[in-house]
């Protein structure tokens, strides 16, 4: 794993990505599918943009357990991946832990949440989304063009 001041302090961008433990677990699932359908990376969970460490006891967070099942509620197949629960001091000076999927990058197929959505990683605030159909149709124009 990371140092905790890299996870904290690195800037968000293609790989890594910090999110605070009140997003909804699905929403976790589509960050893991846009990391895999690209170069892969670091999603950290209790830790907010600005680095502060607010941990599972901020409130409204969810339960941890939540995020670590994410994977296998959401998506289609699963990317590979690690899961790390770190203990840390949030900002309060209370124990407390973080949550850090360390997610490989999937070149022999496309991870779609169980919807058929698949995300890619624009930027740090964006990941856009299409159907499984779409990225389907749009594989086979290319490979059609490379055809002629």
């Amino acid at each position: 794993m990371a140092n905790l001041e890299y996870l904290q302090y690195e800037a968000e961008g293609q790989i890594i990505d910090r999110k605070r433990a009140n997003l909804e677990p699905k929403k976790i699932a589509e960050h893991i599918s846009a990391f895999s359908n690209a170069e892969g990376g670091i999603l950290v969970i209790g830790i907010e943009d600005d680095g502060e460490i607010t941990g599972f006891k901020y409130p409204k967070s969810k339960a941890i357990k939540k995020y670590i099942e994410a994977p296998l509620d959401f998506l289609s197949r699963l990317p590979k991946y690690t899961i790390e629960r770190v203990p840390v001091q949030n900002s309060k000076g209370e124990d407390d832990e973080i949550l850090v999927f360390t997610i490989e990058p999937n070149y022999e197929s496309i991870i779609a949440l169980k919807d058929e959505t698949v995300f890619l990683p624009k930027d740090r605030r964006k990941a856009p989304c299409f159907s499984y159909g779409d990225i389907r149709r749009a594989l086979s124009c290319v490979m059609w063009e490379f055809a002629v």
